[in-house]
C-alpha cells in the first residue's frame, strides 16, 4: 500500500492534481525485483480466459452431469447391497443414490456463501487452486473406492460441488480485464459451467464404449486437474481484477499492472458509490432477466435431472412387462444430458 500511494502521488504531482489519472505500477513485490520481459495487451488476458474456460469445463458444474454418472455407478453396483437378493433396483437404492446428487448439488449452490468468503480472504489464485485440489480429491475417491462403500460417494460428490463452486466464483473478476466485453466474458463462464455437465457423459462413454475402468477414468480426470491446478498457480494473479486493470506477463506469470487514481492522488475507493451502482443494477431489467434465467435453470436441474432417469426406468419396466422390447435407457439418458448441456452452453451467451 505505501508503494501504491507513493506512485499515485508522484504521477499526480507531475501531471496536475485536478484530473483523474491512471498509472501502471507493480501489483506484487515480486514484480519489481529487477527487470523482466513483459508482454502487455489483450494477449495475456485472452490466454487466461481460454485456460479458465477449459478448466471450468472439467470442474465448475460437473455435479449436474449426474444422469450419466448415475448410469456408471449403477453398472458398478454402487448401493446394490441395499436391494433384496436377486433384484437389481429397489426403493432403498434409489433413495441412497438420489441423496448423493442432492448433497452435491446443494453444496454447489449453497456453498457459494462460504466460497465467496474464501475468495475474499485468499484471492483468485489460491481459491482456484484450492477448488481444483478439492476436485482432485473427489476424483481420487471416486476412482479408488470400493463399490460396496456407503460413505465414499456422498463425500466425493460434496467435494465436486464445493470444488466447482470455488473454481467458478473467482473466474468472474477476469471480465474486468476486457472493458466493454465484460458481459460476454462472464456469460462465457456461465456457459462453461453448464457445459461441464458433459464431463461425466464423456466419462460414461469411455466406460461403456471404450471399455475403460472406473479407476482409470477418474484417475485420468484427477491427472488433468493436477495440470490445471499448476497452470492456475502460474497464470492467475494473486488479487482480483478491477475495472480498468490490464494483465501482462512477467517472469513469474501474469500480474495486474494498472491502478486508478482519483483527485489529489487519492486511490479511488468509494464504498457509497459502489453501493449505489449495485442498487441501480439490482433495479435494472438486465438483473431481473438474469435472476429469472438462473431460477429456471435451477428448476430444470433439480426437477428434470432428478426425475428423468427414474421416469425412463419405470417406462422401460412397463413396456417389458407388456411384452414390448423396452427402452434403451442409457441411450435416452445420454441424449437428454447432451441436450441439456448444449442448451445450458448456448443460453447465457444468447441472453
Amino acid at each position: 500500500e505505501p508503494l501504491r500511494l507513493y506512485a499515485a502521488m508522484t504521477v499526480v504531482a507531475g501531471s496536475g492534481a485536478s484530473s483523474d489519472v491512471t498509472t501502471e505500477i507493480a501489483d506484487d513485490a515480486k514484480d519489481v525485483e529487477g527487470p523482466t520481459r513483459r508482454c502487455t495487451g489483450r494477449g495475456p488476458a485472452l490466454l487466461l480466459l481460454i485456460f479458465t474456460l477449459w478448466q471450468s469445463i472439467f470442474t465448475s458444474g460437473i455435479v449436474y452431469g449426474w444422469p450419466s454418472l448415475l448410469l456408471l455407478l449403477r453398472e458398478e453396483g454402487v448401493y446394490a447391497g441395499r436391494c433384496p437378493l436377486g433384484t437389481e433396483d429397489c426403493r432403498e437404492r434409489t433413495l441412497a443414490l438420489n441423496l448423493v446428487f442432492t448433497l452435491g448439488a446443494m453444496t454447489n449452490v449453497a456453498g457459494g456463501v462460504i466460497c465467496g468468503f474464501v475468495v475474499d480472504r485468499l484471492g483468485p489464485k489460491r481459491s482456484l487452486a484450492g477448488g481444483v485440489l478439492v476436485t482432485i480429491v473427489a476424483s481420487v475417491v471416486m476412482g479408488l473406492s470400493d463399490a460396496s462403500s456407503d460413505v465414499a460417494w456422498p463425500i466425493a460428490f460434496v467435494a465436486y460441488g464445493f470444488g466447482g463452486c470455488l473454481v467458478h466464483l473467482p473466474s468472474f473478476s477476469l471480465g474486468n480485464a476486457f472493458g466493454s466485453s465484460k458481459g460476454f466474458v462472464i456469460s462465457s463462464f456461465v456457459s462453461a459451467f453448464s457445459a461441464s455437465s458433459l464431463t461425466f457423459l464423456f466419462a460414461y462413454f469411455a466406460y461403456e464404449k471404450g471399455g475403460l475402468s472406473r479407476r482409470s477414468i477418474f484417475l485420468a480426470h484427477a491427472g488433468i486437474e493436477v495440470v490445471n491446478m499448476c497452470t492456475s498457480l502460474w497464470l492467475w494473479p494473486s488479487r482480483p481484477l478491477k475495472p480498468g486493470d490490464i494483465l501482462e506477463f512477467s517472469g513469474t506469470g501474469l500480474c495486474v499492472k494498472r491502478v486508478h487514481v482519483g483527485q489529489n492522488g487519492a486511490l479511488k475507493s468509494e464504498p457509497t458509490a459502489g453501493f449505489r451502482r449495485v442498487c441501480r443494477l439490482a433495479a435494472s431489467k438486465t438483473f431481473f432477466g438474469f435472476v429469472i434465467f438462473h431460477t429456471v435453470q435451477l428448476w430444470f436441474n433439480r426437477c428434470l435431472m432428478g426425475w428423468f432417469n427414474a421416469e425412463l426406468m419405470w417406462k422401460d419396466e412397463v413396456m417389458r412387462s407388456s411384452g414390448g422390447p423396452g427402452l434403451d435407457v442409457s441411450k435416452h439418458m445420454s441424449i437428454f444430458n447432451a441436450t441439456h448441456g448444449l442448451i445450458g452452453f448456448l443460453g447465457p451467451s444468447f441472453f
